[in-house]
Formats: structure tokens, sequence, C-alpha cells
């Protein structure tokens, strides 16, 4: 059995997979689908092989034909509905890191020039980077420095 997660082989017993720890019981239920699609077109191939003969013989033959035809058909048909039904991977996360305020201010407040920096200022307080507390700190240590 192959993991639907991570594309591992595993094991028929268990209820997870060892290497992505996704629970397989879904994967199981799948492949009873397939292997009843497979037997189901076996057997309906074996029937239809049975009526459309004649004679003893030719029974039992054109039977056998008929079930490996339609085994070999019911695989198809299955490994195609797999193939359908088949999870997508997730989308990956990508969670970049917080940036820090005095980083932020570092980096946008190389001007020198007091109007620009408390523009620069002002905006990251409109944007919520700062407290009031911090803007108000920032503030007086910049007009401070005229």
């Amino acid at each position: 059995m192959i993991c639907r997660g991570c594309g591992q082989k595993i094991s028929f017993l268990g209820k997870v997979c060892p290497h992505c720890q996704r629970d397989k019981t879904a994967d199981a239920e799948a492949d009873s689908r397939l292997m009843l699609i497979t037997f189901g077109f076996g057997f309906s191939g074996a029937l239809i092989g049975y009526v459309v003969s004649d004679g003893f013989l030719n029974e039992i033959v054109a039977t056998f034909i008929g079930m490996i035809t339609g085994s070999i058909v019911g695989l198809l048909f299955a490994f195609i509905v797999a193939e359908a039904s088949k999870p997508s991977l997730p989308p990956e996360v990508r969670i970049q890191p917080e940036a820090k305020v005095e980083d932020t201010i570092k980096k946008r407040s190389f001007d020198p020039d007091i109007e620009s920096r408390l523009v620069t200022l002002q905006e990251l307080r409109e944007k919520s980077l700062i407290t009031p507390d911090e803007y108000t700190a920032k503030r007086a240590q910049i007009l401070s420095s005229i």
C-alpha cells in the first residue's frame, strides 16, 4: 500500500502512516473500493463470456477469457478512478518573521532630516507597528536632537 500523503510504501496494518503520521483509514477504504471494482468487472466479464458461448468447453474457455478481460478492464478503470480521486498536497505556507520595531525605524530613518524621521515615525504609528507610548517617546527623542 502507498500512503497518499507522502507517497511512501507502507504496511496494510496500522491506522497511521509511520512516515508522515497521516491517518490511512481513508486510503485503506479507497484500496478496498478499487479491489471491489476490479472483481466486479472480472465477474461481469466471466458472466458475459458464459452467456455468449455455446457448448461446455467453449463455456469454460469463454468464461475464463471474459474474467481475465473484465479484470484487466476493471484494473484500468480502478486506477483511473484512483488517480482522479487522489488528494493533492496542501499548499506550502511560509510565515515571515516579524520585524522588530527598532529595525524598522533604523531602516526607514536613514535620512538625517528631522522632518522625514517624523513622517516615518508617524507612518509606523498609523500602521500600528509601534504603540502610542513608543511613538511619543521616539518623537520626543527626535525633537530633542534639534
